[in-house]
């Protein structure tokens, strides 16, 4: 009986409206009549319950935000209703709009508690129900705009945590190098050179900052250099080539037989022979033994050497003599002699606190 839910057929319409009027006395008349009055309130009804499922389902999808859908589904049913029908449906469009500044108000609210707790993506995700959700226009723009602003938040405090994050590492690595370089200062300073490289080698291959990577590799080549030093003193010395005489602590003069790890072998009038721990004798008189008896005079590697015995003895002045000694002497030793001078100074900056900066050189010593 009727073409289309929710709207009478035309033709019978007009069919049962004509025989009411033209026969309103009549059977047939009052049938119509009656049939037309029952048609229009089944229409009435059954508009009413497609109208009401149909705001359900508009609810539904406001409540995710498809204002899109939303209006899709009035305009579908729009373009097949009957007049009253179309009434409500348009009534109910302009309920939809309605909602929108709310919907997005709503949204905007949950995006900045999101963002608020750190939570970028989870405000972006708010925005994008609007972006996806709503039909192009004002809404749609305020939430792009809202998302670019968003991630442009996001990716600077990323790069910010991440710069922080360098600088601890950074921080952490440096702290580890100079912990590093005072171990390993600390073993050389009492003739411990495998000790010293070994404290280097470790902290060499847990670098990863190329710099810090060099300056340990830089520590490494000045710590063989006294090592290889120490142990050509130390031959002459066994081997009877050099004669030294020298005091100490008292006025006594010493014969030195050797040196080792332990200390200095000396004879005197009254002891044969008898080792004195390097712990008892002065950084000076350390230097001293070295620079004034043990070294080859003019030489410019042994002289180099000696820049490496006053720096682990503390006497910074001393080892920067002689690292010009060292480089007029050879002058392809100019480099190096730069570069272990920017050694020098930089375990000086990093050991400030803790050590006078200024080394009193005591009367009588002369350098090479």
């Amino acid at each position: 009986m009727y073409a289309e839910a929710g709207k009478l057929s035309p033709p019978l319409l007009e069919t049962l409206e004509r025989i009411a009027a033209e026969f309103p006395n009549q059977v047939w008349g009052v049938k119509s009549a009656l049939l037309l009055s029952r048609m229009k309130q089944d229409e009435e009804r059954r508009s009413a319950t497609l109208v009401t499922e149909l705001k359900a389902r508009t609810r539904q999808a406001l409540s995710s935000c498809r204002v899109q859908d939303a209006l899709a589904a009035i305009d579908e049913m729009r373009s097949t209703a009957s007049p009253a029908m179309a009434e409500a449906l348009a009534s109910e469009r302009s309920a939809v709009l309605s909602e929108m500044p709310l919907i997005y108000a709503r949204v905007r609210s949950r995006a900045e508690i999101a963002a608020a707790s750190g939570d970028f993506a989870a405000a972006c995700i708010e925005y994008g129900r609007v972006i996806d959700g709503f039909p192009p226009g004002e809404w749609v723009d305020k939430a792009t705009a809202a998302v670019s602003t968003l991630r442009e938040i996001e990716e600077r405090r990323a790069a910010q945590a991440a710069d922080e994050e360098r600088r601890r590492r950074d921080h952490a690595e440096r702290s580890t190098y100079e912990a590093v370089i005072r171990k390993a200062y600390d073993a050389a300073s009492s003739f411990k050179y495998d000790d010293a490289a070994a404290a280097v080698e470790q902290g060499f291959a847990a670098m990863t900052d190329a710099s810090l990577k060099q300056g340990l590799a830089v520590y490494r080549e000045i710590i063989r250099a006294e090592k290889d030093f120490f142990e050509a003193c130390s031959g002459r010395l066994s081997r009877g080539e050099i004669d030294i005489q020298i005091r100490f602590s008292s006025e006594e003069k010493l014969t030195v037989l050797g040196i080792g790890g332990s200390g200095v072998a000396l004879r005197s009038e009254k002891l044969e022979h008898v080792v004195y721990p390097w712990k008892n004798v002065d950084d000076f008189q350390k230097f001293r033994l070295f620079d004034e008896y043990c070294a080859r005079k003019g030489d410019a590697l042994e002289t180099l050497a000696l820049a490496a015995v006053a720096f682990h003895r503390g006497l910074f002045v001393d080892a920067e003599n002689k690292l010009g000694v060292a480089a007029n002497l050879n002058r392809k030793l100019a480099e190096k002699s730069h570069i272990w001078r920017g050694f020098f100074n930089e375990y000086e900056n990093i050991t400030r606190p803790v050590r006078a900066r200024s080394i009193q050189r005591q009367p009588g010593h002369s350098s090479q």
